[in-house]
C-alpha cells in the first residue's frame, strides 16, 4: 500500500505486537469502514516484503502516525524505532503523531518521552468511538459532517426485560446479529431468544397490560439464561427517515446483537452491526 503506484495511506499505526488484536485492529477496523485509509502491518506486509522497508516506507509515506502507548509499547525497540521516524517528521513544526493513551497515566508517559505527555490524547477508557471521532478530526475533518449523516451509534449493553422490551417495542423493523453457536443448545438458547423478541414487537399492541408484563419477565429470565451461558445483549433504537419497500418516510427500527462474552464496543452504522472484541 505504500509503493509510490498506490494511494498514499491517510495514517500509519506504532503499537506493540500485545496490543495487536485487542487495540490495533479493533482501531484499524472501524477507521477503515468511515473512511480512512490505514497502514497496518498485518494487512500491508505480504511473503517476501523487507518487514524494515515496508515499514519504513509506511512512516515515511502517512500523513499521520497513530502510536498507541500502553506498557507493552515502551519496552519494544522496534516501536521506539517507528516513534523516532515519525518524530524526524515533525521537524518542520507539522503535526505528525496522534497518540492514544491504553492504560497509562501521565507520569508514565512523561517518563518513556516527555514531549508525548503535553499532546492532547486520545484515551482508550474512553471507548473506541471516542477515540476514532477524535482522530477523523485530525485526520479527515472532512469526514465529520458525512459521519454525523450515517450516524455511528453505540449499542448499550441491555442488562433487564424492560431495557430489552424499551428497545424492540414500536419498531417498523429490526437488524440483528449474533455470535455462531457452538451446538444445539446454543441454537436454540440465542436463535430461540432472537425470534422471541420478533415476535414480541408484531404482538406487543395486541396484547393487554398483564400479558405485556408477563412478556417482560418471560424476557428477564431469558437474558438471565443468557447470562449463565456466557452470552451478553446489546441494542439500541434508532428513528429516522429512510426508504423502506420503496416508500421515504419517518421509521423507527432496532438493532440488536447476542454476543459471547463482553466486546469492547459495538457499533451500528450503514445499516450493518459491528463488533470490536478486546480479546
Amino acid at each position: 500500500m505504500s509503493d509510490s503506484s498506490r494511494i498514499s495511506p491517510d495514517v500509519f499505526i506504532s503499537y506493540a505486537s500485545e496490543d495487536r488484536e485487542t487495540i490495533a485492529k479493533p482501531l484499524v477496523e472501524l477507521l477503515t469502514a468511515v473512511g480512512i485509509k490505514v497502514w497496518f502491518d498485518q494487512f500491508d506486509l505480504k511473503i517476501g516484503d523487507s518487514l524494515t522497508r515496508k515499514i519504513d516506507n509506511g512512516l515515511a509515506n502517512c500523513r499521520y502516525g497513530v502510536v498507541i502507548l500502553s506498557t507493552s509499547f515502551f519496552g519494544k525497540h522496534y516501536t521506539n524505532r517507528e516513534l523516532a521516524g515519525l518524530a524526524q517528521r515533525e521537524v518542520d513544526g507539522e503535526k505528525i503523531i496522534l497518540p492514544v493513551w491504553v492504560g497509562i497515566n501521565e507520569r508514565q508517559v512523561r517518563e518513556f518521552s516527555p514531549p508525548l505527555a503535553d499532546r492532547i490524547a486520545g484515551f482508550w477508557d474512553d471507548g473506541i468511538v471516542s477515540v476514532v471521532s477524535k482522530l477523523i478530526e485530525v485526520i479527515k475533518p472532512e469526514l465529520i459532517e458525512t459521519l454525523l449523516k450515517r450516524k455511528i451509534i453505540a449499542l448499550s449493553c441491555l442488562t433487564t426485560g424492560k431495557e430489552v422490551v424499551d428497545v424492540v417495542v414500536g419498531c417498523h423493523f429490526s437488524y440483528s446479529h449474533y455470535d455462531d453457536p457452538n451446538d444445539e443448545a446454543e441454537i436454540n438458547l440465542v436463535g430461540g431468544f432472537i425470534q422471541e423478541l420478533r415476535d414480541l414487537g408484531d404482538i406487543w399492541d395486541e396484547i393487554d397490560a398483564t400479558d405485556q408484563m408477563r412478556a417482560s419477565f418471560r424476557t428477564a429470565d431469558l437474558i438471565k439464561e443468557l447470562e449463565v451461558a456466557g452470552w451478553t445483549v446489546y441494542g439500541v433504537k434508532m428513528k429516522g427517515k429512510k426508504m423502506v419497500a420503496g416508500v421515504v418516510g419517518e421509521w423507527e427500527w432496532c438493532a440488536i446483537a447476542v454476543i459471547r462474552g463482553i466486546p469492547e464496543s459495538i457499533v451500528f452504522m450503514d445499516d450493518q452491526i459491528y463488533i470490536f472484541r478486546t480479546g
